[in-house]
């Protein structure tokens, strides 16, 4: 991930990776973002999520959803 994903992904927890598909998922607040147009429809190959990834990224997946209230929504 590119420094400023990581940020957002680790520290800020404004964004996840769907842990089986790959496809990154951000808050709405950053959706229309310029800096972040890049992020739409975006997936993370296969190869970068399977392993031992997948665990912690199925942990933090489902952290992003409880915190940001997105159960049962499409993200």
């Amino acid at each position: 991930m590119c420094p400023v994903c990581d940020k957002l992904f680790e520290n800020s927890n404004y964004m996840t990776i769907e842990p089986t598909t790959g496809k990154v998922i951000y808050i709405e607040e950053i959706k229309d973002e310029k800096d972040f147009q890049y992020l739409h429809d975006k997936t993370i190959a296969y190869d970068y999520i399977d392993g031992e990834r997948r665990h912690y990224l199925k942990w933090h997946y489902e952290n992003f959803v409880e915190k940001h209230h997105l159960e049962g929504q499409a993200v």
